[in-house]
C-alpha cells in the first residue's frame, strides 16, 4: 500500500511537473558507471555526477530539467524513483560527451 501512494504522489508530481513549465526535458541515460550519468536529451547530451543513489541503469526513461546547470532532481519514470544530480554540462556532441566521461570517470 506505502508503494501504491508513493507511485501515485510521484505520477502526480511529475505529470505537474511536466505539463505547468517549458523546463521538463525527457531523455534516456546513454552511460553511467554509478558515480557520474549521461542523458541522451532531445537538446543534445546532458553531463551528471550523482548526488544520490536509487538504482539507475543505462536505457533508463528519466524527466527533468537537463538544461538548467547546477543541482537537479531527476525523475526515472523506469524505476519508479528519483536521483538528485548536479548538471555539470549540456547541450554536447557525442565527442564532446567522451572527453566528459574520460576526464570524469
Amino acid at each position: 500500500m506505502k508503494n501504491l501512494i508513493r507511485s501515485i504522489i510521484l505520477m502526480v508530481f511529475i505529470l505537474l511537473l511536466t505539463t505547468s513549465t517549458g523546463f521538463t526535458e525527457k531523455g534516456y541515460v546513454a552511460y553511467t558507471d554509478g558515480s557520474i550519468l549521461v542523458i541522451d536529451a532531445p537538446s543534445g547530451y546532458v553531463c551528471c555526477t550523482l548526488y544520490s543513489f536509487e538504482p539507475i541503469f543505462e536505457g533508463n526513461y528519466v524527466v527533468g530539467d537537463f538544461e538548467t546547470l547546477g543541482m537537479q532532481k531527476i525523475y526515472n519514470m523506469t524505476m519508479d524513483s528519483s536521483n538528485d544530480v548536479f548538471v555539470d554540462e549540456a547541450w554536447l556532441s557525442e565527442e564532446e560527451v567522451q572527453e566528459w566521461i574520460a576526464e570524469n570517470s
